[in-house]
């Protein structure tokens, strides 16, 4: 392996196998700081990276999380082996008010999966049943997976793990998985709890939140209905792959973009904020019909819920 990345944040890299810089385009973006660690001022490293670095294997790090000092060995030596284009590992949960680790990861979402060695992308969802999936930080992949759809985080809304994980691994011919916690995933479970609960809308919010101010007084429940509307991006945006591609059966592929947009469906329904109702149409989906579909099937599966819902 001639390059190995570790991205932190989006804005930080950290060259680990090279000792010097010696790529021209590297020398022109990026500024050395000490040994280990390079500063860059491109907006957007994930666009450098495919266009200029198409050879090399990625680690995201969050810039809260820390690597065990073996993680990246271990992750290039199993995919040197088979030619894999995907490690993953387990991870290290750290309650960060506690100061103690979690007996098991909640986090963890191949802790569960019974099939991860060897295997592609395809069958792992197969196999072990997964209709929601997410990848950044859980292991080392290769860049060159990322042209194959031009492949970018959804810029602006939560959860974009879900979507860029789900399409890179539905595009990977092999993967494993090293059975062991190589990375420290800090928790600080008191500042979520506090921030979901905040009901008074704040002077400044993020600006993808901004449409939504003149909808609500309450910033928890705005909060819930973006949650809504990125889920149903994150769904679109995935089945959209999948049509394009066609490389998922269509029971599989409704079975996954019914899992991220039923909360819409439920909750929010006939609610077009944000103009979510146009991500449906994106993907050919005719949302009155598909939801009466969905209601109708909900109601002779949990008809106690329907009737509890309309009786509130």
């Amino acid at each position: 392996m001639k390059k190995i990345l570790l991205v932190i944040n989006n804005q930080i890299l950290l060259k680990i196998v090279q000792k010097n810089l010696q790529n021209e385009e590297i020398n022109k973006n990026f500024t050395k700081l000490s040994k280990n660690i390079i500063q860059t001022k491109l907006k957007n490293l994930n666009d450098f990276i495919i266009q200029d670095l198409p050879d090399n294997i990625i680690h995201f790090l969050d810039s809260d999380d820390y690597l065990e000092l073996d993680c990246i060995e271990k992750c290039v030596n199993e995919m040197s082996k088979d030619d894999i284009d995907i490690c993953t590992h387990n991870i290290k949960e750290f309650l960060e008010e506690e100061q103690v680790f979690r007996q098991k990861a909640e986090c963890d979402i191949y802790l569960n999966c019974k099939y991860t060695k060897n295997i592609s992308g395809i069958d792992f969802f197969k196999k072990n049943n997964i209709c929601e999936f997410y990848f950044a930080w859980q292991g080392a992949f290769r860049a060159k997976l990322l042209n194959i759809y031009k492949l970018r985080f959804t810029y602006g809304i939560y959860h974009e793990d879900h979507d860029f994980g789900t399409i890179l691994f539905l595009s990977t011919k092999k993967i494993t998985c090293v059975k062991e916690e190589l990375l420290i995933y800090r928790i600080r479970a008191n500042s979520i709890i506090k921030s979901e609960k905040e009901k008074i809308i704040p002077q400044s919010i993020p600006f993808y939140l901004e449409p939504l101010r003149y909808y609500f007084d309450d910033y928890s429940k705005l909060r819930a209905y973006f949650k809504a509307y990125c889920m149903c991006m994150i769904g679109a945006n995935i089945l959209l792959f999948c049509k394009e591609s066609n490389i998922l059966d269509k029971k599989l592929q409704n079975k996954i973009f019914l899992h991220y947009i039923h909360y819409y469906l439920e909750q929010y329904y006939p609610l077009n904020y944000l103009n979510i109702k146009d991500l449906f149409t994106l993907v050919g989906i005719n949302l009155k019909l598909f939801r009466f579909k969905f209601m109708l099937r909900l109601y002779f599966r949990h008809p106690k819920k329907i009737f509890k819902k309309n009786n509130a």
